[in-house]
């Protein structure tokens, strides 16, 4: 691996102390700079000479918070490789870092071999991959995001038994068949579901309930 600058930005000094002695461990790392806060990371940013791969940035921070700099930085400097660097592990904040343009989003009590493959894989492909706790609680959170989008269903059991038939464009008359009902017992609960979802057609219907997963 060729030299590699790194900067470290994190308003505590023991943080940066912290993370500077694990770079020391893996080779070719030089520390070209820290800040203690996003506003001070930027400001130094902009009166190196030479640019740093790698800016390791904690979140919460005073004057200007992590999540703003990686913002603002990746758009004055889209070369720079923004990877994160926090003790907060919430949902949010890994989306949003991530959705920001960060490359990486690394816990503090990251291991020296962890660190070492997240900063080869930054320089190799550009990102980082999450530890499997992490990227488990990305897909948590879009999970929970998707089922937040859809509609609660307003249908009785024996309606989606009958929009999963029609969903297969089954006829009235073969519906009544396999419920046992009458065909105008089955156009009775297809008009009552068409109000319910306030659609006016079957195909309308059928859409719905596969968009939503009632079907």
């Amino acid at each position: 691996m060729e030299m590699v600058k790194v900067m470290l930005v994190d308003d505590k000094q023991y943080n940066i102390e912290m993370l500077s002695e694990k770079l020391q461990y893996i080779d070719n790392i030089e520390i070209v700079a820290t800040a203690n806060n996003g506003s001070q990371a930027l400001d130094v940013l902009s009166k190196l000479e030479t640019l740093p791969t790698i800016v390791f940035m904690d979140l919460e921070m005073p004057v200007m918070d992590g999540l703003t700099a990686i913002s603002q930085g990746k758009a004055l400097y889209p070369g720079v490789y923004f990877v994160v660097n926090t003790v907060f592990d919430t949902d949010d904040k890994i989306m949003e870092a991530l959705q920001l343009g960060a490359s990486g989003y690394l816990l503090k009590d990251t291991k020296i071999d962890a660190l070492t493959r997240a900063i080869e894989d930054v320089l190799n492909f550009g990102a980082a991959p999450l530890s499997a706790i992490l990227a488990q609680k990305i897909y948590n959170f879009l999970h929970i995001k998707n089922d937040a989008g859809r509609k609660t269903n307003p249908l009785s059991k024996r309606e989606v038994e009958i929009l999963q038939l029609l969903s297969q464009s089954k006829s009235y008359t073969q519906i009544a068949t396999e419920l046992f009902i009458s065909p105008h017992t089955v156009r009775k609960h297809i008009t009552n579901l068409y109000e319910k979802l306030q659609v006016n057609s079957k195909i309308q219907a059928v859409q719905m309930a596969v968009e939503n997963k009632w079907v």
